[in-house]
């Protein structure tokens, strides 16, 4: 019997800052753009890095998806998106999860991050508008109702859990295009400890981002 492990040992490698100047020097380890080299989301990033590059290699969506990606992002393409990822996990999702992740009035948090954002960057209100990938049906109506001209969803699949045994062709296609169109949004806000949200983060090609914290996390 022959057993193969990884274990991603720059998890612990980069949570100090000693070895940052030689990796820059090398290329392993750019700094983010958008992110202060002493902040604590710059150095999540410089954690992920060797990872994220994997991610980014094999993160490929099919073209017809791609096709529909496009689509949505070309027809908001006029407006600064700002991306909501609204992870509610058991209790508050459509499908079963094994751990609960918000609450409801988790989504003050996520309003005040996007206006807070939008605020610091001057833009006007109508020049904005709200990208919610959400497990929820219940949040997007919450969030529709209160903000109806802001709110904007891709539509065309099923919201469901991406989990191999859980997940149908339809909800995996939802769950390509909701983790592809929040990667495009200038500005992110995600659920802490959710895999989708830290691949959006992952393939986002100027990952600016806000985490709201999450029960138990």
């Amino acid at each position: 019997l022959v057993i193969t492990a990884y274990f991603e040992y720059t998890n612990h490698l980069f949570k100090s800052g000693q070895y940052d100047e030689l990796l820059k020097v090398n290329g392993l380890l750019p700094l983010s753009p958008s992110l202060p080299s002493s902040s604590s989301l710059q150095r999540t990033f410089n954690t992920e890095f060797s990872l994220m590059t994997a991610v980014r290699l094999f993160f490929q969506p099919k073209p017809y998806i791609q096709q529909q990606i496009q689509s949505f992002l070309t027809s908001y393409s006029s407006y600064h998106l700002i991306g909501f990822q609204i992870r509610m996990g058991s209790g508050g999702a459509d499908f079963r999860d094994s751990h609960k992740f918000l609450r409801m009035s988790a989504l003050e948090k996520f309003i005040q991050f996007a206006e807070e954002y939008r605020i610091a960057n001057h833009f006007a209100e109508e020049e904005v508008k709200w990208f919610i990938s959400t497990d929820s049906s219940e949040v997007e109506r919450n969030l529709t109702s209160r903000f109806p001209s802001q709110i904007i969803v891709a539509r065309g699949y099923t919201r469901g859990h991406s989990a191999q045994l859980q997940a149908n062709v339809n909800a995996f296609n939802r769950a390509i295009m909701d983790v592809s169109i929040l990667s495009q949004c200038e500005y992110m806000i995600l659920t802490n400890h959710s895999s989708f949200g830290m691949i959006a983060r992952m393939i986002a090609p100027k990952p600016a981002f806000a985490i709201v914290p999450a029960i138990g996390y």
